[in-house]
């Protein structure tokens, strides 16, 4: 089912259902807190960590070890209460 209100699946099951889904990321989102995720086209993961008042970017890269990368400055330096 085709919705935004719904979403879309991080799984699919062919590539033609991936390709209609028209986006090349996903937003994921913890159910114990405030922890949120952009994954982009599974090579490349954001993660902003509410709870521990830190930010993640990993260079997925294709390979099974993740590699972390440091957050431009912009991204990186934010104010929070």
């Amino acid at each position: 089912m085709h919705n935004e209100v719904f979403g879309r699946p991080l799984f699919t099951l062919s590539p033609e259902e991936e390709a209609s889904y028209g986006r090349d990321w996903q937003m994921l989102a913890s159910s114990y807190g405030p922890v949120y995720g952009v994954l982009r086209n599974g090579r490349s993961l954001f993660i902003a960590d509410a709870v521990n008042y830190q930010d993640y970017f990993f260079d997925l890269g294709g390979s099974a070890a993740a590699r972390a990368l440091r957050l431009p400055r912009r991204l990186g330096t934010t104010t929070r209460g």
